[in-house]
């Protein structure tokens, strides 16, 4: 049997726990013992799957406040430590970059105990699909991904860049310019999920892999198709609230998709609002989405899927509907996935690309061009064309699962 470590989970974010779903999913065909380091260990106390298979759950390895010795040093220790943070990242950076090997026991001064044990029994380690490399969501790309990522190479362990997407790369400072090029250098495999991707390392690298988006595997859990024409006259709608926006920029994009509702209401269509984030977490899209619905006419047609279910519950939410807007990344990616037609709104590239992987850019609104006018006219469009892009898409997905299932075996099968 296999010790695989998954690194690099986020808990609270649907998008992010899909992708954790679809790869455990699928990796579980295989011998293996799967562990995943998380920055919440906690949030996946409630799910079944992952205890019924015996998935353990870690924190990340740069938090030192989730440390279980309750011996007095200990806890002064780490106590101490988590208020040096940001002088650890430093630290680890440059005994990274030294250009000689050093005892790993310095760099497990600075590591949460868990995360170094299960480190340190894992055969081979894979940073969960995502976008977590870049510099557009952390300083020079300062982040518990990029520390773990250079923790498991510090241990010699064969580590895999997975169903990634990479970049921005715009650095202030060289030295974490050279800490990510060599992370990158340094690892065994990367799997890129887009082609914008691919601008920001040397495609001709053959340890540069080109898959699709982990949660296109979670396709081949629906055993038969709905046609969108024969599902209720629903709406569904994800939106991004955590977007840094001015308070004119909230109001405008609030107002943009109370008109969508208004527009859809008027047509006798149902909006239901399905939520991507954790209720209650400090993301929690529910307070906007409420703003939203104080701008409605109709509020009797609309409503929100308030309860936090598990990936697959969500999804055939999802696949319950006859059209779809989302914002969030992944929002976009279910509804590819379960061959719902949708309008995508694009915070970044990657979501235009993705749209571009099934054929249907001209269905993705960048974040920028976004206006009333143009989501409605978009919407007409859309529902003109429900069963044609509704099975494409699907059809679409399947063949993306089928190379994924291949690249999960073939990472799995590697010989350590």
């Amino acid at each position: 049997m296999k010790n695989i470590l998954i690194i690099n989970q986020y808990a609270a974010n649907k998008g992010d726990r899909a992708v954790l779903f679809a790869i455990v999913s699928e990796m579980l065909k295989h011998d293996v013992k799967l562990t995943v380091s998380t920055h919440e260990p906690s949030l996946w106390n409630d799910y079944d799957f992952y205890e019924s298979n015996g998935i353990d759950f870690v924190p990340w390895g740069w938090d030192f406040d989730k440390i279980i010795n309750n011996g007095i040093i200990s806890r002064l220790y780490w106590k101490t430590l988590s208020k040096l943070k940001k002088y650890t990242y430093t630290l680890n950076r440059e005994l990274f970059l030294l250009p000689f090997k050093i005892p790993f026991f310095i760099q497990r001064l600075v590591m949460n105990p868990q995360f170094y044990q299960a480190l340190k029994n894992a055969d081979l380690v894979l940073s969960t699909g995502g976008h977590h490399i870049t510099t557009l969501l952390a300083y020079d790309a300062i982040s518990p991904q990029i520390y773990d990522i250079s923790l498991a190479l510090a241990l010699a362990k064969p580590t895999y860049i997975w169903s990634q997407s990479l970049g921005p790369l715009d650095f202030h400072n060289n030295r974490n310019k050279r800490f990510v090029n060599n992370i990158l250098n340094g690892c065994t495999e990367i799997y890129l999920r887009d082609t914008q991707s691919e601008k920001f390392i040397d495609r001709s690298d053959p340890r540069i892999k080109k898959t699709f988006e982990s949660v296109f595997l979670l396709n081949s859990m629906f055993n038969e198709y709905v046609m969108p024409s024969k599902r209720d006259n629903v709406l569904g709608i994800s939106i991004y609230s955590t977007k840094n926006r001015s308070d004119e920029e909230t109001n405008d994009y609030i107002d943009i998709l109370a008109s969508v509702v208004n527009y859809a209401n008027k047509k006798n269509i149902v909006v239901k609002f399905l939520p991507m984030e954790i209720k209650s977490s400090g993301p929690d899209d529910r307070p906007m989405i409420q703003k939203v619905l104080e701008k409605v006419d109709s509020i009797h047609m609309c409503s929100v899927l308030d309860e936090d279910l598990q990936t697959f519950e969500h999804l055939k939410e999802v696949s319950k509907c006859r059209y779809f807007i989302g914002h969030k990344t992944h929002s976009i990616i279910f509804a590819l996935t379960t061959g719902t037609p949708l309008i995508a709104l694009a915070y970044h590239p990657k979501s235009i690309d993705f749209m571009g992987q099934f054929d249907l850019d001209e269905f993705a609104i960048p974040d920028e061009k976004l206006t009333s006018k143009l989501l409605l006219k978009s919407f007409d469009s859309l529902t003109e064309h429900i069963n044609e892009f509704g099975t494409m898409s699907f059809a679409k997905s399947d063949e993306m699962a089928s190379v994924i299932q291949k690249d999960i075996e073939n990472i799995v099968n590697l010989k350590v």
